[in-house]
């Protein structure tokens, strides 16, 4: 199943102008029923000219709420209480044992010379 998050394009004043692409603000527009909605900015486009306002358009990706309601009163470790235990999955890495690496060259009939490396080891 594929989720999309929602996107808009937002016009801002002037002001807009000191957010940045990665920034996250609450969007109220209750036409809408957005009310502290987050979103991210992805993209922002700043125009005008001499004879012309400054525009400042705003592309803003939705968040999950989720991401901002970390307490780190709860949901940050001690630091002084060490390392989690490491538990076992099964799916860990196993290092070979008795590995040998022999460099071997290859001649051609018209002298022309490759290395192989050939390998051999075994799983404990």
């Amino acid at each position: 199943m594929e989720v999309r998050q929602a996107t808009m394009q937002l016009e801002a004043s002037a002001a807009g102008a000191m957010y940045r692409p990665n920034d996250a603000l609450a969007v109220n527009w209750a036409n809408f029923g957005l009310e502290n909605e987050p979103f991210r900015i992805t993209k922002q486009n700043i125009s005008g000219g001499p004879s012309t306002p400054m525009r400042v358009t705003l592309d803003l990706l939705k968040e999950d709420p989720n991401i901002f309601a970390w307490n780190p009163a709860t949901d940050e470790r001690d630091k002084l209480a060490g390392p989690l235990p490491i538990t076992q999955t099964g799916l860990e890495a196993v290092t070979p044992s008795g590995l040998t690496v022999t460099p071997i060259v290859l001649t051609s009939v018209d002298r022309a010379s490759s290395v192989i490396i050939q390998s051999q080891y075994e799983y404990q």
